[in-house]
């Protein structure tokens, strides 16, 4: 009454409950703005999020613009974080852990309008609180928050790998 696989085990077959391959990636989440950052040089400053589009497991807080691991649900982890600016200059976007430096992509463009994005794969434990930040190196703008409608360039998202 189940799908199930065969599987050998030096020569034996053994069946493999379909259901217990892969995972729902779960928790998720996907945060965006829907307003354009004015931006600080030559200083961190916190990313505002207006809109989770995607949080399966309530961990998101808007007031302190943070998303949480929720309870029971810590593992490996994909995070990507994705920021559109209008300037050129040097811009380092970084994810926070607990208020402390985690992980940082650092670029730069000599175009008005530039972005800069990474992925990870990282170890979070339940209870983590994740923020992200900015630095502009020399020079202030706007951290955009979309090219067109509906195109959004700045955001934040992740999901459990395992």
């Amino acid at each position: 009454s189940t799908d199930e696989f065969l599987i050998s085990d030096a020569g034996v077959l053994k069946r493999l409950d379909a259901s217990l391959i892969g995972g729902t990636n779960t928790p998720a989440f996907a945060l965006r703005k829907a307003a354009n950052q004015s931006t600080v040089a030559n200083t961190n400053t916190l990313i505002t999020w207006s809109n989770a589009d995607i949080d399966t497991d309530s961990g998101f807080n808007n007031a302190n613009d943070s998303w949480t691991v929720p309870a029971g649900k810590g593992g490996k982890y994909n995070l990507s974080l994705n920021l559109g600016f209008s300037y050129g200059t040097r811009f380092i976007a970084q994810i926070r852990k607990g208020g402390s430096d985690f992980l940082a992509v650092d670029g730069e463009d000599g175009s008005n309008n530039a972005a800069i994005g990474a992925n990870f794969v990282v170890d979070l434990t339940a209870g983590d609180v994740l923020t992200t930040y900015y630095y502009s190196v020399t020079s202030t703008g706007v951290l955009r928050y979309q090219n067109n409608a509906g195109q959004y360039v700045t955001r934040f998202e992740g999901f459990k790998l395992l």
